[in-house]
């Protein structure tokens, strides 16, 4: 959850009013167009998934094992738990993040263990910082760019831990997707029925590819995307 408090800005912070505006005007303008490319692009988006998890089964015995071993530990254990402060904690963290990312300034952030959370920023309100706990593996990401700077982590722990956070993030957001979401309302059911299920499978398509080739593999994945979404459409 995350509310937007009206605040005065300061000379310093000023000069992001316009940034802020933009940006949120831009993605206001493009959401529903965003929602149905996302949509649209789902088969494409699951064939190379799959295409990448087949290709590349023997160097992702890790990830996999990681993942299991944590929807095991959630499934007989986290799942019956009560306090939720962790990954409250992480959803809140992450609305911060595309927040600060669209040029407002998060002024506070409040997380319990049963009663859920908020954050509050002064800016400019968008749904993209409302959906965005709902498909950004943020832990994921923090694993991925802080692993490889650790020398005593070899690539087979990483990867593990990776599988671990991914884990983690599909069983959180499994938890956190409902009715009663006060971001989802926000948002708008309709739109992210649309959006989400494309935008999750991307930046699991975008894990995978970092985790097996470096950040390069991005791209190498987007031009597979492509390719796949013009098979797809010249077939139907």
């Amino acid at each position: 959850m995350q509310k937007r408090k009206k605040l005065a800005w300061t000379g310093a912070e000023f000069g992001l009013m316009a940034y802020h505006r933009v940006s949120a005007t831009i993605f206001g303008v493009l959401k529903w167009p965003i929602a149905v490319i996302s949509i649209v692009s789902v088969p494409a988006l699951a064939l190379v998934l799959l295409d990448t998890l087949r290709e590349n089964i023997s160097n992702l015995q890790w990830l996999l094992l990681g993942f299991g071993t944590y929807f095991l530990f959630w499934r007989i254990f986290l799942k019956r738990m009560q306090n939720q402060w962790f990954s409250t904690f992480e959803h809140e963290v992450t609305h911060c993040i595309f927040a600060i990312a669209m040029g407002n300034r998060v002024t506070g952030m409040r997380v319990t263990a049963v009663e859920g959370g908020h954050m509050q920023y002064i800016g400019t309100p968008s749904w993209l910082i409302d959906v965005a706990p709902y498909f950004f593996p943020t832990m994921t990401m923090m694993a991925l760019v802080i692993l490889p700077w650790i020398p005593t982590v070899t690539p087979a722990e990483a990867l593990f831990i990776v599988g671990i956070t991914v884990a983690y993030h599909l069983t959180s957001t499994w938890v956190e997707t409902h009715t009663g979401q006060s971001d989802l309302q926000k948002a708008g059911f309709t739109f992210s029925i649309l959006f989400l299920p494309g935008a999750n499978i991307a930046c699991f398509n975008i894990v995978l590819n970092v985790a097996l080739f470096g950040w390069i593999g991005i791209v190498e994945w987007y031009n597979e995307v492509q390719s796949s979404s013009l098979i797809l459409f010249a077939n139907i």
